[in-house]
């Protein structure tokens, strides 16, 4: 294939996970701080969905954008999905995301946590939170991580980058240990088939999937009050079958889904001024920290 004009290297790599990573930051703290903004008085000490319906709003509207200029870039990640296609992705993203986080409630210390849903809700109060993470969340994560983050590893660093490097910056901005292996598992699975020329809408509904397992978890436990939320302590036996199986699956789709041949990058695009990385590392290593240090909740 045609050479490089441009040296892509390990500072343009750099720069592009950090920028999404301090920009997934930014439209948390936003949409949290708008939501605890318009959430004041009775009305969500007595209604607990309340702000979460509010920050819904506010990322719809960001996810709507963001998929509307996206579609203008990149048209194909837009194709409709065959049904096995739309069926088979969680099949495979469902054990590979919970087998990782599994293993890292099991084994990470402090990772006891929960799923940040609160618990001992009725079935209908429960119903804004799964609004949230179950639709709203992957169409918000799935345009900024499966859509311009990956799309800018391919062009600049190929294929193989892409998957992996969209998936570990996907994990870290999750933050907490055992959640952040969850995400990164799952965005294995879903890079890995965007990469190889998958359909955004598959990915999206395979996302949805995974996040309402917890839901699902509330309900088959009875949906019982904790403080915690949904308890996932673990023994840390408990996590090597579980990570045996998740990286099992993780190895077979990976085969069973070869990513095609292409020449190096043709259209490498401008890389963010080390400055600036080096300003949104601070950033997310701030905002990382102070998440670790406040705790689950």
């Amino acid at each position: 294939g045609a050479k490089n004009p441009l040296p892509i290297g390990i500072t343009g790599m750099v720069s592009r996970a950090v920028f999404f990573l301090w920009l997934y930051y930014l439209v948390a703290l936003a949409g949290f701080g708008l939501g605890t903004l318009l959430c004041t008085g009775q009305v969500c000490s007595r209604y607990p969905w309340a702000s979460e319906a509010l920050l819904s709003i506010f990322l719809l509207t960001l996810a709507l954008v963001l998929l509307a200029r996206l579609h203008k870039e990149a048209p194909e990640l837009f194709r409709r999905p065959r049904p096995l296609e739309l069926l088979g992705l969680p099949l495979w993203s469902v054990p590979v995301s919970w087998g990782f986080a599994v293993a890292g409630f099991a084994l990470l210390p402090g990772a006891e946590g929960n799923v940040d849903i609160p618990s001992g809700l009725k079935p209908v109060e429960l119903f804004p939170f799964w609004i949230a993470l179950a639709v709203v969340v992957p169409l918000v994560e799935e345009a900024i991580f499966r859509g311009w983050l990956l799309r800018g590893f391919r062009l600049n660093d190929g294929r193989v980058a892409a998957v992996w490097l969209s998936a570990l910056v996907f994990g870290l901005a999750h933050v907490l240990p055992a959640v952040a292996l969850f995400a990164f598992g799952g965005g294995l699975i879903w890079g890995r088939y965007v990469a190889k020329g998958g359909s955004l809408w598959a990915t999206v509904f395979a996302h949805a999937v995974t996040n309402s397992m917890p839901f699902l978890f509330l309900l088959l436990d009875g949906n019982r009050p904790s403080p915690t939320g949904v308890d996932m302590r673990l023994q840390p036996l408990t996590a090597l079958p579980f990570l045996g199986i998740a990286v099992l699956l993780t190895y077979v789709y990976f085969r069973r889904n070869p990513l095609p041949a292409e020449p190096a990058p043709a259209r490498p695009e401008r890389s963010i001024p080390l400055f600036l990385t080096l300003v949104g590392l601070g950033i997310a290593l701030v905002f990382a920290l102070g998440q670790s240090l406040a705790g689950p909740g």
